[in-house]
């Protein structure tokens, strides 16, 4: 199921609860359900988001969209630090896709 726009900032916000320690994971997922997401898209997104905050490779696929919002909200809130750590972790994501399904993800480079 594709994931909306509308839901991108809402599961960034809970995101950032999850990793602070603000909020569990199954409670955010069940806010998004409760929005109208998918609740295996919306584990799927609250999980890749803890991964990029820490800088780890992640295996589930996201839009270049929903990607490109993530990226520019942990600059913002995290500066230049967390935006290379997302960075990070989203070159690793690619280099997992890639090796898995040969897929090159031109628009996510």
């Amino acid at each position: 199921m594709k994931i909306e726009s509308k839901h991108w900032k809402l599961a960034y916000d809970l995101g950032l609860k999850i990793y602070r320690d603000e909020m569990r994971l199954n409670d955010a997922k069940d806010e998004l359900a409760t929005r109208g997401m998918n609740p295996n898209s919306a584990n799927n997104l609250l999980r890749n988001l803890q991964h990029i905050l820490r800088g780890e490779r992640y295996r589930r696929a996201m839009s270049t969209a929903n990607t490109d919002e993530f990226l520019d909200w942990i600059r913002r809130d995290y500066g230049d630090e967390g935006h290379a750590k997302a960075v990070s972790a989203f070159r690793q994501h690619i280099e997992y896709f890639t090796g898995i399904k040969g897929d090159k993800l031109a628009s996510h480079r």
